[in-house]
């Protein structure tokens, strides 16, 4: 799970209200499901050391690297622009491939746009959601996953890369892993931010 959860010490979550629907009972560990049979694993921070989310720091460097020379400075074809220039409050490359961030929201997240857009994704992102079955939501159901992975243009992506990608997909497709305004301003920038002091 790539958002946050608090939990005490002693206390116990399930995946119940995100996806499935929040009036059914967890399940039994006695279906036969492993990972009901055993202790819960502990949190490793990954390869970006818990640190926020940055989608300069994580997505920008793969779109440099594999994308750029056809999407990007004079030559973007389809019109799409993956350079990291600054728009807005984001990069060309974020709003490019976001396309109309606005389609997704109230009963705009819905199949038909999951399947029409690149990123597919929830558009109320402090809303409870359930996710739908099927494979329509996050980098499983997303056009550029698919696109990515088929070698588009004859683009081979490393693992490491395809990883990136889907990650950032999978987090509901976020450029700013803070809210404060400073600390974004220097992600936009491609600075490392730590985790907070607080916890």
């Amino acid at each position: 799970m790539r958002s946050l959860t608090y939990v005490q010490p002693g206390e116990k979550v399930a995946c119940v209200g995100c996806h499935e629907h929040k009036m059914t009972a967890p399940v039994s560990p006695m279906t036969g499901l492993a990972a009901l049979r055993r202790p819960a694993s502990n949190i490793q921070p990954g390869p970006w050391d818990g640190r926020p989310f940055s989608y300069v720091e994580v997505v920008q460097p793969v779109l440099d690297q594999h994308c750029v020379r056809c999407h990007g400075g004079e030559k973007t074809e389809g019109k799409i622009d993956l350079t990291g220039a600054p728009q807005g409050a984001f990069s060309r490359s974020y709003v490019a491939l976001m396309q109309d961030d606005r389609a997704f929201w109230h009963s705009g997240t819905n199949p038909n746009n999951a399947a029409k857009y690149l990123v597919p994704r929830f558009g109320g992102r402090n809303q409870v959601q359930v996710t739908p079955p099927g494979g329509l939501y996050g980098a499983r159901g997303s056009r550029l996953m698919k696109l990515l992975r088929q070698g588009h243009e004859n683009v081979q992506l490393s693992d490491d890369d395809l990883r990136r990608v889907a990650m950032w997909i999978d987090m509901n497709a976020i450029f700013y892993g803070v809210n404060l305004p400073a600390d974004q301003a220097r992600m936009r920038r491609g600075e490392t931010l730590g985790m907070p002091e607080i916890q």
